[in-house]
């Protein structure tokens, strides 16, 4: 659903909503054929098989990807969804800068956070505000 267009997004949701319904009357369906139990629970859990590929053939979601901070990954599954679409390079070109820009600003932020750690600075500050008080 993430990687379609927004005008195709409304069909390709109906459509999975009625691959699930086919899916529980395909369940129905053999419930009412098959009269043993155990072999009926078999059944069912052969529908399961089929599910087994997709842990290695379908990526993860960009968007939780993004959630959980990996951010690159997520930009490199979009991109590879771009180079199928054909949608250039900019995108990938501004999200890359994006992650750069990110770590910079990370990097400078702990070293302000590592000078407010240093002992001489905090006496510093501690005579400075007294000092104010008078």
């Amino acid at each position: 659903m993430e990687l379609v267009g927004s005008s195709k997004r409304t069909v390709c949701g109906i459509s999975f909503q009625a691959v699930f319904a086919g899916g529980i009357m395909l369940v129905a369906g053999w419930g009412a054929l098959i009269n043993d139990r155990v072999i009926l629970q078999v059944v069912y859990g052969l529908h399961a098989l089929i599910l087994i590929p997709h842990w290695w053939i379908m990526d993860e979601s960009p968007r939780w990807l993004w959630m959980q901070g990996r951010k690159s990954e997520a930009i490199d599954i979009v991109a590879k969804a771009g180079n199928i679409e054909n949608f250039g390079t900019n995108f990938i070109i501004y999200y890359k800068n994006y992650l750069k820009n990110e770590k910079l600003l990370r990097i400078s932020f702990a070293k302000i956070l590592d000078e407010l750690n240093s002992k001489n600075l905090i006496i510093s500050l501690a005579f400075t505000i007294k000092g104010l008080r008078l």
